[in-house]
């Protein structure tokens, strides 16, 4: 699904408001970021963070994109090799912003990170090996989303080289999906559609149809799979402890996970945008459909989306942000 992402670079913040919203979540529970900030956008996709950060070392808001006041409360009080892809960075640094590095493994991504501003430079990397990083090179990492779909072992990656790069007393901030409430709505909405088809299986079959699309074992065994959009709070846990940040309280490495939830309107999948994103779920979470079934799927899950958006109807997504010191 990440090459769907990919190809909206450039409307990317605009489709998924959400992105911006926890962005604004995450640098406000961070410690203060300051000029002397050494910053590092990981897996920075069209440069959400590094946006909201430079809003706020701005004098005035910037055309396109406007602080966004944080709902929470800061967590912390306290005073405080190269890769071989040639890096983007604009010349003349401004005044009392920090240095912010913005990796992604998407060339387009990184591209529209680069235009920013000139506080940017930005390099294409993959989070999980940041080859062109020395160690303790950051004052603040933060990963935005960046491992929606990994496996537990690169989700414990990730972890381990936002550590790496820290220098000691540096915060990395972590964001991943909870629950997705528009997941809640497609699993329904398959579930009418095996149903549905299983019937017509079976009505075929009986009549002694020959036009069966699949066979009866194979429409036994279609089933729906959207775990791999979301992590359960076992497994960000573990994440946390193979990548050397477990969540245990200890003064040596502390970590506070914390549970944040916005609504959302579903007027916003009616945007165009959202099609090759439907169409990404419908053959991602799916296993043992038939092309056609997917497509039926396709179509009925829009137009259900589609009354929901006209009702005016919103859901809800909760996404985990964890907050971690080094030592």
């Amino acid at each position: 699904m990440s090459s769907t992402y990919t190809r909206m670079a450039e409307t990317y913040e605009a489709i998924f408001p959400a992105m911006r919203l926890f962005a604004a979540d995450a640098v406000s529970l961070a410690p203060p970021i300051t000029e002397k900030s050494v910053v590092h956008d990981n897996g920075c996709g069209p440069g959400i963070v590094t946006a909201e950060i430079l809003s706020r070392h701005q004098r005035r808001p910037s055309l396109d994109h406007q602080h966004q006041k944080p709902l929470l409360q800061q967590t912390w009080q306290r005073p405080r090799r190269r890769s071989q892809q040639q890096a983007h960075h604009q010349t003349g640094h401004p005044r009392d912003a920090p240095r912010i590095e913005a990796t992604d493994i998407s060339p387009v991504m990184v591209s529209a990170a680069a235009r920013r501003g000139a506080a940017v430079r930005s390099q294409v990397m993959d989070s999980r090996e940041l080859f062109g990083f020395d160690d303790a090179v950051f004052t603040h990492s933060f990963s935005n989303f960046v491992v929606l779909g990994m496996s537990e072992a690169d989700t414990a990656r990730v972890v381990s080289e936002m550590r790496r790069t820290l220098k000691p007393g540096g915060v990395a901030v972590l964001t991943a999906w909870r629950a997705l409430g528009y997941l809640d709505v497609f699993e329904q909405v398959a579930a009418r559609q095996m149903a549905a088809s299983s019937s017509e299986a079976s009505l075929q079959s009986n009549m002694g149809s020959n036009h069966d699309r699949s066979p009866p074992s194979q429409q036994r065994h279609r089933s729906v799979d959207t775990r791999e959009a979301v992590l359960t709070e076992r497994q960000l846990r573990l994440a946390l402890e193979l990548g050397g940040f477990p969540v245990s309280g200890k003064a040596s490495a502390p970590v506070e996970l914390r549970s944040v939830t916005r609504a959302l309107p579903w007027a916003i999948w009616t945007n165009e945008a959202y099609a090759p994103i439907r169409r990404s779920m419908c053959d991602g979470y799916t296993r043992g459909w038939s092309r056609v079934d997917t497509d039926r799927l396709d179509a009925a899950f829009a137009e259900r989306v589609a009354r929901l958006a006209e009702e005016g109807a919103s859901y809800r997504v909760t996404a985990w942000i964890a907050v971690m010191k080094k030592a």
